[in-house]
């Protein structure tokens, strides 16, 4: 900081735009040209990134519009230099704690260094290197090779990724986590109720058997059937579908969100829902004894199984029952039920 202050002083006294040889700097700072004065002014000026350039055989004084530039520039720098001083010493420290105590990535992400950990995760992601030596920055901090593999075991070692993460899963954005407007909106379906833009139309289908059929360890239930005998050999059937709209206005980031997901995808650590999963689970699941909106087909069978007609409307219905998979295969084998 003396140094540098011992050249602004100098280009304030020279003025901008002057262009000075290294005896006459040395003059102006130390009163002399000899040997020590003019290697000591050599010296600051090859240290200097801010007030002087090299012109030829020359310096010049920088304009001061571009010193206040270079200046802002530094101070970013040094903002920078701290905060991930600041990333490596809590990563030192969660390491220190052990797998059980170690902050997973909620923890992470909700924290100071999200910024680190988020770094981190986009070059991995992206298979790129940073911009601006980002990566390589906190990398070297942490005492870790500058490769985009010690990038992600760093991200495992510090609990932010599991240690089985599935890269590949992220790198097509499919991912449980949702944005934060999107978990704010999800919170507030929970806790209130909203008013359904198909209530003038929706019709009350809770007498009707209905019946949804899922694997066991399924806790989004999303659709079910009913059947009606209409005699003569005529039957109507239904299929229902989760209606969230009532609690999702259109254009909402949760809807926006819904409709980027399209669906909810089935992996092997687990669902990665298309809504987030206390709503996809609760008032979005077609829950047996429930009442739940939905959208409903209807399609009425003529004896031959030709079409007759079909329909589709808002409903509030009522899940009687839930079969496994294997129940509803007992149901078509009575013959061989126990």
């Amino acid at each position: 900081e003396e140094a540098s202050g011992l050249v602004a002083l100098a280009w304030e006294t020279l003025g901008e735009g002057h262009q000075c040889g290294v005896e006459e700097l040395a003059e102006a700072l130390f009163g002399g040209r000899g040997p020590g004065e003019c290697y000591t002014a050599f010296y600051l000026l090859a240290l200097d990134r801010v007030y002087f350039r090299k012109r030829g055989r020359a310096f010049e004084a920088r304009p001061l519009a571009q010193v206040q530039e270079l200046k802002a520039r530094l101070e970013e720098e040094e903002a920078q230099r701290r905060r991930v001083e600041a990333f490596a010493a809590a990563a030192a420290e969660a390491l220190a704690q052990g797998e059980e105590g170690r902050p997973g990535e909620e923890q992470w992400l909700a924290g100071d260094h999200a910024w680190a950990v988020e770094a981190l995760q986009h070059s991995v992601v992206d298979e790129a290197r940073l911009t601006g030596g980002l990566m390589d920055a906190l990398l070297e901090a942490c005492g870790r090779p500058r490769t985009l593999h010690a990038a992600l075991r760093l991200l495992q070692d510090l609990g932010a990724w599991g240690a089985h993460e599935m890269v590949q899963q992220r790198r097509l954005g499919v991912t449980a986590r949702f944005p934060g407007e999107v978990r704010a909106q999800a919170e507030a379906v929970e806790r209130a109720e909203f008013a359904d833009p198909d209530a003038g139309r929706r019709e009350d289908l809770t007498g009707l058997p209905l019946v949804t059929i899922d694997d066991a360890s399924t806790r989004e239930v999303d659709d079910g059937l009913s059947a009606e005998a209409l005699g003569g050999g005529r039957a109507r059937l239904w299929v229902h579908i989760a209606d969230p709209t009532a609690c999702v206005p259109l254009g909402s980031p949760m809807d926006l969100e819904a409709r980027a997901r399209a669906t909810t995808v089935y992996l092997p650590p687990g669902p990665v829902p298309m809504f987030p999963h206390g709503l996809a689970t609760g008032p979005f699941s077609l829950t047996a004894g429930q009442d739940r909106r939905a959208m409903s087909l209807c399609a009425t069978l003529e004896e031959d199984g030709s079409l007759a007609d079909c329909r589709v409307v808002p409903s509030t219905v009522r899940p009687t029952r839930r079969l496994t998979y294997e129940e509803a295969d007992e149901l078509h084998r009575p013959g061989e039920a126990g």
